[in-house]
């Protein structure tokens, strides 16, 4: 089975994205850093491995149209439902094609093409599940061979205990699960400060022209 890398990504709209940075970034420019994080993602890992873009909105906006075109991206939108039914809706979707779907959220500077290769060579291994946890107790990446509804069914989305509960109900249900080490995301307003640590290499282009003013 051929692996297929799903990004999820709701449409770059002020005051729709990164609403917890709204308070200290106001509705645009919080817009304009999920527009670098989404853009900078693509670049690193567009290329390793088949790559769709799962948005919430028409896929002729023209973000999404750009975005499209420049990494020649396939498109899917997701459904309505909780963020539990959209990732479990995308997965399926994945598996019923006959691939290996690896999920992955826009908000993760240190999402990379070695942690997709990573995530590839550990689902190859023979496990079911590899899961990338975040370091506010999320995940940013989740990559599955089986299906099951335990895995995104009862889970307290947003909260800090989502990866423990998800790993819970994998062992519950018998799913070889490997997990990698965590990494950060970028939600809220402590976590701005992460982005001093990000080089000035092309990998994050964007984000240092956003953090930098430019």
């Amino acid at each position: 089975m051929s692996h297929l890398l799903q990004v999820f990504a709701k449409y770059p709209e002020p005051g729709t994205v990164k609403t917890r940075l709204i308070p200290a970034l106001g509705a645009e420019r919080a817009c304009d850093l999920q527009r670098a994080l989404l853009t900078d993602l693509l670049g690193r890992v567009a290329n390793v491995v088949d790559c769709e873009l799962w948005g919430n909105a028409p896929a002729d906006l023209p973000h999404y149209q750009h975005l499209i075109h420049t990494f020649s991206l396939g498109y899917r939108r997701q459904p309505a439902g909780d963020l539990g039914q959209r990732m479990e809706h995308a997965l399926a979707s994945g598996l019923r094609r006959g691939k290996v779907p690896m999920l992955i959220g826009a908000d993760c500077p240190l999402m990379s093409a070695g942690v997709v290769l990573t995530m590839i060579e550990a689902l190859d291994s023979g496990v079911d599940a590899v899961l990338v946890p975040a370091c506010d107790g999320g995940y940013v990446a989740i990559g599955l061979r089986v299906r099951h509804h335990s895995l995104f069914r009862g889970i307290e989305w947003g909260g800090d205990i989502v990866a423990e509960q998800t790993l819970l109900a994998m062992r519950r249900s018998g799913i070889r699960c490997h997990v990698l080490a965590p990494l950060y995301d970028i939600d809220t307003a402590e976590d701005l400060s992460r982005l001093d640590e990000l080089s000035g290499s092309q990998q994050h282009r964007h984000v240092m022209q956003w953090r930098n003013g430019n």
